[in-house]
């Protein structure tokens, strides 16, 4: 079930509920947080196991996806930001936006991404990207991944299209057919079928549920122990921490708990340990 949050953070419950994470999707089960797409995708395959797709990925794919996450994104953003007029979303206040992404990234660095100097090399470097994602569709393939179904890694990629068309005014991805056939083909694969939920349903069902098992606790992969306190922040960009109690650490997960005053309990929130900081803290 979906709960549809602002594209701003004024107002968005989520990042309350998860201590100040600001970026979205979000996977809510009982009173566990689950941050970042990567990681909800491999805890909803856990859950549901069948067709095994994303599991059966290897390193390098996933090494991929970060560079639609990253490369491609900021590559999107530095336009976005570099002229309103290129900025296309409907029904949004762009010095409100503007002000939130400050908060979110920094105002030195939103200051350069949108210098007009930078525009034109932003511009290059983004083209220069697509093309080599239209070099590895030029085979045949249906997906990033060779095979009949998509992966992580096709999330990663279609997002980033997706945000292109939907974002800048002008249309980038004119020129590349092998892109806008995937991008069909993605589309006709399709998003599954979505409920809405309320704030106040999420907010009973994680009162009355139990917290998540936590099955081991790896100290060597993070150096820090069981029960300290830690701030978790995005290692990209994002001027902020998720301060909580370090209760769940492994190679590809980091979980804290933290108690909500909206929820009135404990809950936890969980990172992907790739493309996070966590760092000891005294601020709880």
């Amino acid at each position: 079930r979906s709960l549809e949050v602002p594209i701003i953070n004024k107002g968005r419950i989520t990042s309350e509920w998860t201590g100040g994470y600001r970026r979205i999707p979000v996977m809510q089960i009982g009173a566990d947080f689950y941050c970042d797409t990567e990681l909800i995708c491999r805890e909803l395959e856990k859950r549901f196991p069948t067709p095994g797709r994303l599991l059966q990925e290897n390193e390098l794919s996933i090494i991929a996806s970060h560079f639609f996450d990253r490369v491609i994104f900021n590559g999107v953003t530095a336009n976005m930001f570099s002229s309103s007029s290129d900025f296309a979303l409907n029904n949004l206040d762009m010095a409100e936006f503007m002000q939130d992404r400050q908060v979110l990234i920094g105002e030195s660095a939103l200051s350069v991404k949108i210098k007009g100097k930078t525009r034109k090399t932003m511009r290059n470097q983004l083209l220069a990207n697509l093309a080599l994602c239209e070099k590895v569709l030029l085979d045949g393939r249906k997906f990033m991944i060779p095979g009949d179904l998509p992966s992580l890694l096709d999330v990663s990629a279609y997002a980033q299209f997706w945000f292109i068309n939907n974002t800048l005014s002008t249309n980038e991805l004119a020129s590349f057919k092998r892109i806008a056939e995937y991008m069909l083909r993605m589309k006709t694969f399709g998003h599954g079928f979505r409920k809405s939920i309320t704030v106040q349903e999420c907010r009973a069902m994680a009162k009355k549920s139990m917290l998540s098992k936590i099955l081991a606790f790896n100290s060597n992969s993070i150096h820090l122990e069981r029960g300290s306190i830690v701030g978790v922040r995005p290692a990209d960009f994002g001027d902020f921490d998720v301060l909580g109690t370090l209760v769940g650490s492994s190679s590809d997960e980091i979980i804290i708990e933290r108690h909500d005053k909206d929820i009135g309990g404990t809950v936890r929130v969980h990172f992907p340990h790739q493309g996070y900081f966590v760092q000891a803290s005294s601020k709880l």
